[in-house]
This record gives C-alpha cells, sequence and structure tokens, in this order.
C-alpha cells in the first residue's frame, strides 16, 4: 500500500483529483487487498503494460498527474517528491469548476468488471 496515495485519495477525491494505480502485482494479492479496504482508490492491472505506455511510466512505482484537461502534467516517482506532487494537485483542482464537483459528489461507487466477477467463481 503506497500511503500518500491514500491520503491524496482521502484529502483530494471530493475535490476532483482521481488516483489511478497501475500494478503489476500478481491479480489475486489486489483484490485481496481491495476487498480489506486498503486500497481505497481505482486499481488497474497492467500485465500489458499498455496504461503504462499510455501514459510513459517506464518503470515501476511510477506515477502520472493527469490534469484537468486530460493532458499529462507529470510523470516520475511520487514518494520521492511527495511535496512537490501535493502543491502541482493543489493548483490543478483550483481549476475543477462546481459543477464538476457536484457531479463527483453523486458518482457511483466503482463496480468489478465481469472479468473479474467469472475469476472469483
Amino acid at each position: 500500500m503506497k500511503s500518500h496515495l491514500v491520503r491524496w485519495h482521502k484529502e483530494y477525491s471530493d475535490k476532483g483529483l482521481v488516483i489511478m494505480d497501475f500494478e503489476l502485482d500478481p491479480l489475486d494479492r489486489l483484490k485481496k487487498a481491495a476487498k480489506k479496504g486498503n486500497l481505497p482508490y481505482f486499481i488497474a492491472h497492467d500485465s500489458g503494460h499498455k496504461a503504462s505506455k499510455a501514459f510513459g511510466i517506464k518503470a515501476y512505482a511510477a506515477a502520472a498527474l493527469v490534469g484537468v484537461d486530460g493532458k499529462v502534467i507529470w510523470n516520475g516517482f511520487p514518494a520521492n517528491k511527495v511535496q512537490k506532487c501535493e502543491e502541482m494537485i493543489t493548483k490543478e483542482l483550483e481549476k475543477v469548476s462546481e459543477e464538476t464537483l457536484k457531479k463527483i459528489a453523486k458518482k457511483p461507487e466503482a463496480k468489478e468488471t465481469k472479468e473479474e466477477k467469472d475469476e472469483d467463481k
């Protein structure tokens, strides 16, 4: 579990921050952690490295900060730059409109994909 990601999720998700954690760990390990509530943000099992390539991630544990316009504003290793990342997050969240915040407040909980449900059987 990445404590800074959990903290950012708790502090900023209601303000518009969406955390996407791309993991290579075994899928069963990720499912167990998610069910325990240790991973409260979006987790993608990136075994094919498609998401990593799309965001320009070349090594783990890397992250990308995507601006409100959908463009990557930073990528790297947040554990080494927590303060810098928090400053960028705060600055970017100032751009989020009131209308978007209202939609965020109404968003439904994430659901398992069909593939995940089939694997649990």
